[in-house]
């Protein structure tokens, strides 16, 4: 760590999942971090082996490894360590270390059956319990941590995702794109995310043509 700086560890393994929600944030978040510097932090990102120096030099970089997920009392110390989801598999070195937890949802209250959606809730209360202050990306999202976990006296802080949005003009049109107009639709397909009501809503839009 450079002298007089705190030395703060931001959680990107979803990385690994580049073009789904949460890696296209861990994308992003990198990104950004990676251009602040600030005269009082250090940033290390915890990234897979593949990212390693892929936001640039300005930061430091641990890679994941199964070291540092079973024996993270041998790996680096940190005096901040921030996970930007709640499954995350890592923690700090030091049970004293300050621990920044972001929580993005609790879907898993209506997708699980109940008994393994109370052991997902009870693993997660470990982790509220372990953690200096909890993040959450809505207001929803805050009403149900609220209901469900016991936060006691933890700040709470809802910090939406930042993403970009690229526009870009001139942009040749995919062969494979049939001529007309198209219906687009970007995200992991799965029944959570509804994608089965595209279908019923097709059959309402005008006919061109």
């Amino acid at each position: 760590m450079e002298k007089n700086k705190y030395s703060v560890l931001i959680d990107l393994d979803r990385l690994k999942d580049l073009n789904t929600g949460l890696g296209q944030v861990a994308a992003f978040f990198g990104a950004e971090i990676s251009k602040a510097e600030h005269s009082k932090f250090r940033f290390t990102l915890l990234v897979p082996k593949k990212f390693k120096g892929y936001f640039g030099n300005l930061v430091d970089y641990e890679v994941v490894s199964l070291k540092r997920r079973y024996f993270p009392s041998l790996c680096r110390k940190y005096d901040l360590w921030y996970t930007i989801h709640q499954d995350s598999a890592h923690f700090p070195s030091d049970t004293r270390t300050p621990y920044l937890l972001t929580i993005n949802d609790l879907n898993f209250l209506g997708e699980k059956s109940p008994a393994k959606a109370k052991i997902r809730l009870e693993k997660l209360q470990k982790k509220v319990d372990r953690a200096t202050a909890i993040t959450v990306i809505s207001r929803f999202t805050e009403g149900e941590v609220r209901k469900h976990l016991n936060v006691g006296e933890k700040p709470v802080h809802v910090i939406y995702c930042g993403v970009e949005v690229k526009e870009f003009a001139n942009v040749p049109r995919p062969l494979f794109a049939p001529e007309g107009d198209l219906l687009f639709s970007v995200g992991v397909v799965q029944k959570k995310k509804n994608y089965q009501v595209l279908l019923g809503f097709m059959q309402h839009l005008p006919v061109i043509l």
